[in-house]
């Protein structure tokens, strides 16, 4: 839906009624007052639509900043000069809560969080529009939501201690760790499949089409997206439609959700092809359970102490959590409605934890100083991070060829994305925009492993996530070691955390964008 259709949306009773009771809720800490009248509102720039639920709230711009529901932190670069201050620090800001409302607007979120750091120091964080709609309840970085596959992350840092210790070899069958668990099959012949290949997404388990014929078509399409299907074939669904998003039981344990997927045939030889699972994490989960000898959940409380992550936890729909959200989706007729009820317990591993922008990128703060430092003293070490953050083999992504994937996180290698751009790509439409800033091979930090070794190339370490009634993304942007280093007891770099209330919103050209403004 673009601007036009925007307006056209609009039911002006709705309209005037929220421009009188919500829009003066957003006006406050900026201002430093809880309530000011909407007249009061003075535009430097231009007006957007702001929708939430069936209208949509007229909502300015000034060059203080949008009209956000938290204000921005503070931090001070090496030299002692205050960064937020600076005019490029400023400036950044001001084009990121640009790009954060466009970003709602055009997915027609009711909220959007989002917290950006710069060498470890947080230099702003925000909330737009509402973490409850029903209740007027405003949007901010300590808002509480689900952050769907970058669980899949948090669950890389519990196996990469296990590695440490000496407990998991990643290359050997996963069978050697549970010996119950079914022989796999591919076309009626036993395979074996390894944690590597589980946690990089090339073991062969299903995502959640169930019928195989149907995932090996959707394989064959994306390693050539040139090719259209045609209107005779019917192959899969829209992502966020699949049943199994919807599942509404309680598992009580690993062993149970196993149940969804121990029985069935894999979708292809192990280590051949790559293809998103979600549901290879719960055996990921089921190795974690039986190498610590501890429920997967104790393993995983242990991971958020060590990393302080005070807002982070298993989602339980029982439990009461401070600052949650309300999860909303688009109807058919885009209309926005409350997400249907599910239980995630059934997929912890892959997609099951809650958390902040605020603790995200704490997180990835965390991660970078470890693997920027060699003498970094952390949860885990430097060499074991570097394996976590090396692209794993056969997950080249056909069709954005920057992307590949290590052990529960996503890579950008901007080489290949350059010389895409030189074949004639619009670099806008179909390329990563590369730009300075990024580690580079040879400097400090650089980990040496797997097919990264091409020399000059640059790197972003991130995950995105979909759930239903959220959308998530956390980006680690490191910059180079030897030429921007200031203060090696800080991480060097950017990490951006970006969450919205809302189900099936691609959020990662976003944190891209937002990255960019800080070099």
């Amino acid at each position: 839906m673009n601007y036009l259709g925007y307006k056209i949306y609009i039911n002006t009773n709705i309209k005037l009624y929220y421009r009188n009771n919500l829009l003066p809720l957003l006006v406050n800490q900026f201002k430093g007052k809880r309530y000011q009248s909407h007249n009061n509102i003075k535009s430097r720039r231009s007006s957007y639509w702001f929708p939430v639920g069936l209208g949509l709230v007229g909502v300015t711009i000034g060059c203080t900043g949008l009209l956000t529901n938290q204000s921005n932190g503070r931090t001070v670069n090496a030299d002692g000069t205050e960064f937020l201050q600076s005019p490029k620090c400023q400036k950044a800001n001001n084009q990121t809560k640009d790009i954060l409302l466009r970003k709602q607007l055009e997915s027609l979120s009711p909220g959007i969080a989002a917290t950006v750091s710069v060498d470890g120091e947080t230099v702003m964080e925000t909330g737009i529009g509402f973490a409850d709609v029903e209740n007027k309840v405003l949007m901010n970085s300590e808002s509480v939501m689900r952050i769907a596959s970058i669980s899949k992350s948090l669950t890389s840092l519990a196996v990469a201690k296990l590695v440490e210790e000496g407990k998991l070899d990643l290359d050997v069958p996963v069978s050697v760790y549970l010996p119950e668990y079914p022989q796999p099959m591919l076309d009626g012949k036993p395979v074996d499949f390894t944690m590597r290949q589980l946690m990089s997404h090339t073991s062969g388990i299903r995502h959640y089409e169930k019928d195989i014929e149907t995932a090996r078509a959707l394989i064959d399409l994306a390693k050539h997206p040139e090719r259209k299907p045609s209107e005779k074939e019917k192959i899969g669904q829209p992502e966020m439609e699949y049943p199994e998003y919807f599942i509404r039981d309680h598992y009580d344990s690993v062993t149970e959700s196993l149940e969804l997927v121990k029985d069935d045939p894999l979708v292809y030889q192990p280590g051949s092809e790559f293809y998103y699972s979600t549901h290879g994490y719960i055996v990921v989960s089921a190795v974690v359970e039986a190498i610590s000898g501890k429920p997967f959940v104790s393993c995983m409380d242990e991971v958020i102490k060590q990393y302080n992550l005070g807002s982070t936890e298993i989602e339980s729909n029982d439990k009461l959590i401070m600052n949650r959200v309300r999860q909303y989706q688009l109807s058919k007729s885009n209309k926005l409605v409350n997400s249907p009820y599910t239980d995630l317990s059934y997929k912890y591993a892959g997609g099951g934890f809650v958390s902040t922008t605020t603790d995200m990128v704490r997180l990835g703060n965390d991660l970078l100083s470890m693997w920027q430092t060699s003498d970094k003293v952390g949860p885990i070490k430097r060499e074991t991070l570097s394996r976590l953050w090396s692209c794993a083999p056969g997950t080249r992504n056909a069709k954005r060829k920057e992307l590949c994937y290590g052990l529960g996180w996503s890579i950008i290698s901007d080489e290949l994305a350059s010389s895409k751009c030189a074949e004639g790509a619009s670099a806008a439409t179909s390329c990563w925009d590369p730009y300075e800033g990024a580690l580079e091979v040879g400097s400090p930090g650089f980990p040496h492993h797997g097919d990264l070794k091409s020399p000059g190339r640059k790197l972003m370490f991130f995950h995105s996530g979909a759930a239903v009634g959220a959308s998530s993304i956390l980006l680690i942007n490191p910059t180079s070691s030897t030429t921007k280093r200031k203060d090696f007891n800080k991480p060097s770099g950017v990490v951006v955390s970006i969450f919205v209330n809302i189900t099936d919103v691609s959020l990662r050209d976003t944190a891209y964008s937002i990255a960019k403004l800080y070099f």
